[in-house]
C-alpha cells in the first residue's frame, strides 16, 4: 500500500466511522497499521472505536501508542483520559485532561470531563474551578451550570447550588438532570412539596429518568405516600438498580403490606439477591403467596385441622403451580414463613405428601422442586408445624431404614426430621445423590457436621457457674438462637464516622483516638457480629456468647463470609477476667436474661473506654405486656420448652391470641419462639429505669434505634427535643403508644471521656 493508498484509506475509514460503520471502519484502520504501524491517527481512531465498543481498557492502550508518536495533540491526551476514566483511573484522567488543556486551553469539553473526574476524587474546589474556567468560555453552558450546582451541594453550598441549577433550567428547560438535582436541593432545605414538584416536573418530560423516578419516590415516602412510593421505586428499578433503590424496595415492602402482583418478581429477587434480611421480607412475601395462591389457601384454611389429599389441596395442577412460583420458592428456602393461612397449607400439604408419595414408584418432578424448598423451611423453622404421632412415627421409620431412601422419601423425612440424625450421617451425606437433593443434604447434615467440629475448638474465657446464667446457656444450647439463612447488605464505614452522621443532634463526642475494638456480649448464632464486621471491619471484634451450639453457628457463617470474626464462649458477669476494654459494645436483648440486668450493665460499662459507644437492647414492660400474658398461661397450664409444648401453644395462640404475638417474626421458628414465650429467664423493664441507671452513671443517651416515622412523630409531639434523647418525653410517649418499641429498648449510649 503507497502513502497515498495510506491516506486514501484512512480517510475512508472516517467516513465510515462517522455513519456509524464502526466494525469496518476499524477493519480499515488496522489496514492502515499493517502498511504504517506508527500512523498516529490510525492507532488514536482505533482507540476510539475499542472505547465506542465497551473495551475502555483496549482504547486506553491503542491510544497510548498514538500519544508516544505524536505527543502535541490535544484530542489524543483528552481521549485518552477519557478511557482512562472510564476505567476508574481518576489520578491518570486527571493527569490526561490536564494535558490537554495545556495543548488546547479553549476546549470546554476538556474542562467539563476534568470537573467530573475532580469531583469523583472529592478534590470539591478544583473541580469548581474547573466548571468555572469552562463557565469563563461558555456563560450559557446549562450543562456546566448543573455540573457546578452538583459540586456546591457537596461542597455545602446549598444557596449556590440552587442558584446554578436554576440558571441551568432557565437556560435550557428541558435538562431534566437540573430539574433532579433541584429538587435534591430543596429536600436537603426540607421543602419537601417543592422538591416533589421538581421530580414530577422531570418525571414528566423523561418518563426513563431513574434518579428522579427514584428520588420522587423518596419524597413520597417521607410524605407518607407509600404506595405511590412503590409503583416509583419499581419504575426506577425497571430502568437501572442502585443500592439505594434496592433498599428503597424493600422498606417500602416492609411497610406497606402490599399483595399487588406487579411487585412479585421484584420480591424474589429481593429475597434471592439479599436487597435486605430475609426474614425481615418474610411478612410482605407471605401476603403475595397468599394473594397469589389464594384458593388454595382457603382450601385449607377452611378444613383445618382436618387431613386433606393432595387432589384436594392442589387440585388438577398438582405441584406445578408451586414449583414455579419464584417467590414461593425464595421464601421457603430463605426464612421462616410469618403467614398463619400459608402455615396450614404448608402443615395440611407435608402430611399429604407423606402419606401419598413416600410409596409412589413415579413422582411428578415438579414435587421434587416443592419437597426439597418444604424441606428447607421446616428445618429453618426447626420444624414447628404441628405434627401428630402417626406422622412423626411414619417420617422416623423413613430416617430407621437409609438403605431403603429414595430421593422423595429422604425430601419427606427431612421435612419432619432433621437428616444429621441419621446413622452414619457423614457417610450418607457423601453418596452421590440428585443435584436437586444438595441444598438439602448441605443444609441438613454437612453444615450442622461442620458446626460441631467447630465449637470443639471454640475458647472458653469464662467460668460459667451463676445457677441462672447455667440455665440460660442450656436453654440456647438445645434451640440456637436465632436461626438464619442469610445477612442484609452493609455499607463500609467507621464507627466515628457511622455515629457522628447518626447522633449529631444527640451530641456524639468522638474520642481522641481511633475507635476500633468491638465486643459483641451475647452474640448468639452471629447475625449481629456479621453485621458489624461486614460495616466496621471484622480485625478487632470479640464475640462472646453463653451457648457452644450458638457459636458454632456463628463461625460456620463467618467462614462462610470469609470474615475472621474471634468467638469465645463467656459469661457476662464473668467478663472482668477478659482484662481488656473495648471503644463499642453490643448487647441486644441478653441483659433482661440476667438474675439482674443492671448487674450486667455495670459489668459491660467497666470494659467501655471513655468516650465509647454502646448499643443495647432490653425489654420494654409496656411492649411486652401481651408476652406477659401468654407467659402466666403457659406457667397455669404447666407447659415447659419442649418442642411438643411450644407447637401446642402456638396452635391455641392461632385461634385466638394477641396480634403483637402472632405478628411477631419470633412467632414462626421452633428456637425463636421459644425465646419470645417460653424463655427459663427475662425481666421486662421501663424506661424510668433506664433514665436512673443512665443518670447514676453520667452515661449519655444518644437516641433509639427506631422507624423513621416513628422519630419524625416523636419530634412532632415533642418539638423541644430535637435530639430525641429525653426519656421522660419519650416515657410519655410510649405510654400513648403502648406497643411502640416491639418489645424492646434499642438505644445508644456514649460514656464520658
Amino acid at each position: 500500500m503507497t502513502r497515498n493508498d495510506v491516506h486514501a484509506t484512512l480517510g475512508e475509514a472516517v467516513r465510515q466511522h462517522q455513519a456509524g460503520q464502526i466494525d469496518k471502519a476499524a477493519l480499515l484502520y488496522r489496514q492502515v497499521l499493517t502498511t504504517e504501524p506508527d500512523n498516529a491517527d490510525a492507532l488514536h481512531l482505533l482507540g476510539m472505536v475499542a472505547l465506542q465498543q465497551g473495551r475502555p481498557d483496549e482504547a486506553a492502550e491503542w491510544i497510548a501508542k498514538a500519544i508516544a508518536r505524536h505527543d502535541r495533540n490535544a484530542s489524543y491526551h483528552f481521549h485518552h483520559a477519557l478511557a482512562l476514566q472510564t476505567l476508574d483511573d481518576l489520578d491518570g484522567a486527571v493527569a490526561g485532561y490536564g494535558k490537554a488543556l495545556a495543548l488546547n486551553p479553549n476546549d470546554p469539553n476538556i474542562y467539563n470531563n476534568m470537573g467530573n473526574a475532580l469531583a469523583a476524587q472529592h478534590k470539591l474546589e478544583d473541580a469548581s474551578a474547573a466548571f468555572l474556567s469552562l463557565l469563563a468560555l461558555q456563560p450559557d453552558n446549562a450543562v456546566a451550570l448543573n455540573n457546578l450546582g452538583t459540586v456546591q451541594r457537596l461542597m455545602g453550598a446549598r444557596d449556590e447550588a440552587e442558584a446554578s441549577f436554576r440558571k441551568a433550567i432557565a437556560l435550557q428547560p428541558g435538562l431534566t438532570a437540573a430539574l433532579v438535582n433541584l429538587g435534591n436541593i430543596q429536600r436537603d432545605k426540607g421543602a419537601l412539596r417543592a422538591a416533589e414538584a421538581s421530580y414530577r416536573q422531570a418525571v414528566a418530560m423523561d418518563p426513563g429518568n431513574a434518579e428522579g423516578l427514584a428520588n420522587l419516590a423518596l419524597t413520597c415516602r417521607e410524605t407518607g405516600k407509600d404506595s405511590e412510593a412503590m409503583a416509583l421505586v419499581c419504575r426506577a428499578l425497571a430502568i437501572r438498580e442502585t443500592p439505594d433503590d434496592r433498599r428503597l424496595f424493600a422498606e417500602l415492602a416492609r411497610r406497606l403490606g402490599s399483595a399487588d402482583d406487579a411487585i412479585r418478581p421484584f420480591m424474589s429477587r429481593a429475597i434471592t439477591e439479599v436487597w435486605d434480611r430475609p426474614n425481615l421480607l418474610a411478612p410482605a412475601a407471605a401476603r403475595l403467596i397468599r394473594a397469589h395462591h389464594g384458593a388454595l389457601l382457603a382450601r385449607a384454611d377452611a378444613a383445618w385441622p382436618a387431613q386433606l389429599s393432595l387432589a384436594d389441596l392442589l387440585g388438577d395442577a398438582s405441584f406445578a403451580p408451586l414449583a414455579q412460583d419464584t417467590l414461593l420458592l425464595a421464601l421457603l428456602n430463605a426464612a421462616p414463613n410469618t403467614d398463619i393461612a400459608l402455615e396450614r397449607f404448608l402443615t395440611l400439604l407435608r402430611g399429604a405428601m407423606l402419606r401419598e408419595l413416600a410409596q409412589a414408584p413415579c413422582v411428578d418432578p415438579h414435587a421434587y422442586i416443592f419437597a426439597a424448598a418444604l424441606a428447607q423451611q421446616c428445618f429453618i423453622n426447626e420444624y414447628v408445624f404441628v405434627a401428630d404421632d402417626t406422622e412423626l412415627a411414619a417420617a422416623s421409620a423413613l430416617l430407621e431404614t437409609p438403605e431403603a431412601l429414595t430421593p422423595m422419601r429422604l425430601l419427606l423425612a427431612a421435612a419432619w426430621l432433621p437428616l444429621h440424625r441419621l446413622a452414619n450421617a457423614e457417610e450418607f451425606s457423601a453418596r452421590n445423590w440428585h443435584a436437586s437433593l444438595d441444598g438439602v443434604i448441605t443444609q441438613q447434615i454437612r453444615e450442622p457436621l461442620q458446626e460441631e467440629r467447630l465449637r470443639a475448638g471454640l475458647p472458653r474465657l469464662t467460668r460459667i457457674e451463676h445457677p441462672v446464667s447455667q440455665r440460660v446457656q442450656q436453654q440456647y444450647e438445645e434451640n440456637p438462637y436465632p436461626r438464619w439463612v442469610r445477612s442484609g447488605p452493609e455499607t463500609q464505614d467507621s464507627i466515628v464516622n457511622f455515629m457522628a452522621a447518626k447522633f449529631s443532634q444527640a451530641g456524639f463526642a468522638p474520642p481522641a483516638r481511633p475507635m476500633q475494638d468491638i465486643l459483641i456480649a451475647g452474640c448468639g448464632t452471629g447475625q449481629r457480629p456479621i453485621t458489624l464486621a461486614r460495616k466496621f471491619g471484622d480485625q478487632h471484634m470479640l464475640a462472646i456468647d453463653l451457648s457452644l451450639a450458638s457459636l458454632g453457628y456463628a463461625q460456620r457463617k463467618s467462614k462462610e463470609m470469609g470474615l475472621k470474626i474471634v468467638y469465645g464462649q463467656a459469661d457476662i458477669l464473668e467478663l472482668d477476667a477478659l482484662e481488656r476494654q473495648f471503644d463499642l459494645i453490643e448487647s441486644l436483648g441478653v441483659l433482661h436474661h440476667l438474675e439482674n440486668p443492671f448487674s450486667g450493665w455495670r459489668m459491660l460499662l467497666s470494659l467501655l473506654r471513655p468516650g465509647g459507644v454502646m448499643l443495647l437492647g432490653l425489654y420494654s414492660a409496656s411492649a411486652r405486656r401481651p408476652v406477659a400474658e401468654a407467659r402466666c398461661r403457659i406457667a397455669a397450664r404447666g407447659l415447659g420448652g419442649s418442642a411438643a409444648d411450644i407447637r401446642v401453644f402456638r396452635q391455641e395462640l392461632m385461634k385466638g391470641g394477641d396480634a403483637s404475638i402472632l405478628g411477631s417474626e419470633d412467632f414462626f421458628s421452633l428456637s425463636a419462639c421459644r425465646d419470645l414465650l417460653f424463655h427459663v429467664q427475662e425481666h421486662h423493664l421501663t424506661l424510668a429505669q433506664i433514665a436512673q441507671f443512665t443518670c447514676e452513671n453520667g452515661l449519655r443517651m444518644l437516641g433509639f434505634e427506631l422507624d423513621a416515622v416513628v422519630l419524625a412523630a416523636y419530634r412532632q409531639r415533642f418539638a423541644q427535643d430535637s435530639a430525641a434523647t429525653d426519656l421522660a418525653c419519650w416515657a410519655a410517649f410510649e405510654a400513648e403508644h403502648p406497643g411502640l418499641f416491639g418489645g424492646m429498648y434499642t438505644f445508644w449510649i456514649q460514656k464520658p471521656a
